[in-house]
């Protein structure tokens, strides 16, 4: 039933075919007219090794229940696997497609090879399908895009040493263990918008040539790895989930590299807020690795200023060192606004107007305590007044 099934859609192909049923081995054959398997049904180890396909080759809705590889096969023209099942692995390394693939909505049981495949044309389709093994991406070379926008992938994404000269997109896509971009060369957009990734992602080494978008992308593993990355000055990290807090010092120190890199990368860009936002993540995670003192040191960098973002939290210190010196002076017999000015005057004393307008009598008059409230009072305003300047020019972008 297989062989007449399929003789009856490929009437015009003048290979001859096989005989055997035990399994579907087409190696090496050369299709010269249209090759339409819409909704086969594979049974057996299919082989469609270097085989030529010189007009469209459809598979939709097809399942292949066994082992299938089409390692070497050139396919000159659109070939379309929309909404086929592979039961087990399925090899596709050293392809060739002259107009590009569709995959979509494809369900991949087992492994899945695409490595070294050349997509000389045309648009690699891999959208909305379901991966429960891995995606051996490696080595690839696409003219056009490569589309994997809302696929699921139970197992790891492996893309190594790619070129892609268009578009990358993953929008949408579910990773439930690694992502691996390493050491490719995007030369138009990426975008990742609403990506997960359950595990770790990695872009080492990675060129984008384009503008690129995490927008509202999670990571929960590990921050992702940019080392060696060069990014677009487009890059767009609005409400990225980030992974939360490590729970080692050992696991901090691989965030704190990771936050570094990506600090140092937007430093070189000149994008100032992203710059700050990841030296923030960056101090938060060196504080779980140092611990002690310097770990006191960047909360109380952290309260008082939100690590250099902030300028409303300095000046709320500075009103509550403000009030506590006034409610302080008022109790020891002041009028009000003798007890303001000299709260006040504290707050700057390096200006001198204590000594310009508060008589030295007055002052001698005051309890002992109050020499020390003024000592507490200039040296916290002093570094209050220092973090709010600090804000102030992070703000402003002053160098």
């Amino acid at each position: 039933m297989v062989l007449k099934a399929f003789r009856l859609r490929c009437k015009d192909v003048e290979a001859e075919l096989p005989t055997k049923i035990e399994s579907c081995y087409f190696s090496k054959f050369h299709f010269e007219k249209p090759v339409c398997f819409r909704g086969f049904r594979f049974l057996w180890t299919t082989g469609f090794e270097g085989s030529r396909f010189a007009s469209k080759a459809e598979f939709t809705d097809s399942k292949f229940c066994a082992v299938s590889s089409f390692k070497d096969a050139l396919f000159e023209d659109f070939v379309d696997f929309g909404s086929s099942i592979f039961y087990k692995s399925a090899h596709f390394s050293k392809s060739v497609f002259e107009y590009g693939a569709r995959f979509t909505l494809s369900r991949f049981s087992d492994f899945a090879w695409f490595s070294k495949c050349r997509f000389n044309s045309g648009s690699l389709y891999i959208k909305k399908c379901i991966f429960q093994g891995e995606l051996d991406l490696s080595q690839v070379v696409v003219v056009g895009d490569i589309n994997l926008e809302g696929s699921e992938f139970q197992k790891s994404l492996q893309i190594n040493h790619g070129q892609i000269n268009k578009n990358v997109a993953l929008d949408g896509a579910v990773l439930e263990q690694d992502l691996t971009l390493e050491n490719c060369v995007v030369s138009a957009k990426a975008s990742f918008s609403k990506m997960s990734v359950l595990g770790n992602a990695s872009f080492l080494n990675t060129e984008f040539g384009g503008s690129t978008s995490f927008f509202e992308a999670t990571f929960q593993g590990r921050p992702p790895n940019f080392a060696g990355s060069i990014l677009h000055e487009d890059t767009d990290w609005r409400s990225v989930s980030w992974p939360s807090s490590p729970a080692t010092a050992d696991e901090a120190s691989h965030y704190v590299r990771a936050y570094e890199r990506l600090k140092l990368e937007m430093d070189r860009l000149k994008r100032g807020e992203d710059e700050l936002f990841f030296l923030s993540l960056e101090l938060r995670c060196k504080a779980k690795r140092d611990g002690g003192e310097r770990a006191a040191l960047i909360w109380i960098y952290w309260v008082l200023s939100n690590f250099g973002q902030s300028f409303w939290r300095p000046i709320t210190a500075l009103i509550m060192v403000w009030v506590v010196g006034l409610a302080s002076l008022f109790s020891c017999a002041l009028t009000l606004p003798q007890a303001m000015a000299i709260s006040s005057s504290n707050l700057v004393a390096f200006f001198g107007f204590s000594r310009a307008y508060i008589s030295a009598e007055l002052l001698q008059a005051l309890p002992w305590w109050t020499k020390l409230l003024f000592a507490g009072q200039t040296v916290v305003s002093a570094v209050l007044l220092f973090l709010l300047l600090l804000a102030l020019r992070n703000r402003f972008r002053i160098k």
